[in-house]
């Protein structure tokens, strides 16, 4: 009995391994440099970090994705002005137009 336990533990800590990795592989660079950059300081509503960061994804624009360095470039002015909610809708309306085709075609991709 006490041995499958043992079975069924090593098991269940195996998949998580491997779901943890697999996880792990599909967040790309530009997702790591985002929830560092912008989300830790969106959650804290540090406006001067978030136009920081915005003003940095505005100078790499990604190709074919023509708006980018405009929709970066309202949020970060949004946030110089204490907007919160301002940065908040570029980056939605960011996401919504680009977040399904990057991660579908240059999730690995330097940023």
């Amino acid at each position: 009995m006490k041995n499958h336990f043992l079975v069924a533990g090593l098991t269940m800590a195996l998949v998580a391994g491997v779901l943890h990795n697999t996880h792990a592989s599909e967040t790309g660079p530009m997702q790591k440099w985002m929830r560092s950059n912008l989300a830790g300081p969106m959650g804290q509503a540090n406006t001067p970090a978030l136009a920081k960061g915005l003003r940095y994804a505005a100078g790499k624009p990604v190709p074919g994705m023509d708006q980018w360095t405009r929709i970066a470039n309202q949020g970060a002015d949004a946030a110089d002005k204490g907007d919160v909610e301002g940065t908040k809708a570029s980056c939605k309306a960011c996401h919504t137009l680009y977040q399904k085709i990057y991660k579908e075609t240059r999730r690995q991709e330097n940023w």
